[in-house]
């Protein structure tokens, strides 16, 4: 296995429709210029990094990267307190199935089981942006990252 990564996105995105409301956007891929949907959910890329731990004939390395995501509300008022409030529960609607399924496992994920294409996944950093669009509309954005790890043979 060379890596998990692109398994884990996919069940990552599995996972935000199942918890996002029907009307929302999922996306990958670069940041949206535009934005339509009154919450979108964004996963602009990834960063690994690896490292040996075992030096056997299998070779195993971890593997540890980070998920660059977004949830982003818009409205064509001026309300950045509600776009604020909308993102925050989407977030937490998102970081709570996250918790609840930490290996990422593809929905729908059985508590407890280490079923998914990582060992563990978790939030890290996350940052909320209130900005206008040049239509002079409201839109929040909740930056924030995913990191996961796995340990993979890497010769196999």
């Amino acid at each position: 296995m060379s890596s998990v990564i692109r398994q884990a996105r996919i069940n990552l995105m599995a996972i935000a429709t199942s918890v996002l409301p029907d009307d929302a956007t999922v996306f990958f891929g670069k940041r949206l210029p535009i934005f339509t949907a009154p919450i979108t959910f964004q996963i602009y890329g990834w960063t690994a990094t690896r490292s040996p731990e075992e030096l056997s004939p299998q070779y195993r390395v971890d593997e540890d990267f980070d998920f660059s995501c977004c949830i982003s509300s818009f409205q064509g008022d001026q309300d950045f307190d509600a776009r604020e409030d909308e993102c925050l529960t989407q977030f937490n609607a998102l970081i709570i199935a996250i918790n609840n399924n930490y290996t990422l496992a593809a929905p729908p994920a059985v508590p407890g089981a280490n079923a998914g294409p990582v060992r563990w996944a978790y939030l890290t950093d996350y940052e909320f942006i209130p900005d206008v669009t040049q239509e002079a509309q409201s839109l929040g954005s909740l930056e924030f990252k995913i990191h996961c790890e796995q340990r993979i043979e890497s010769l196999t």
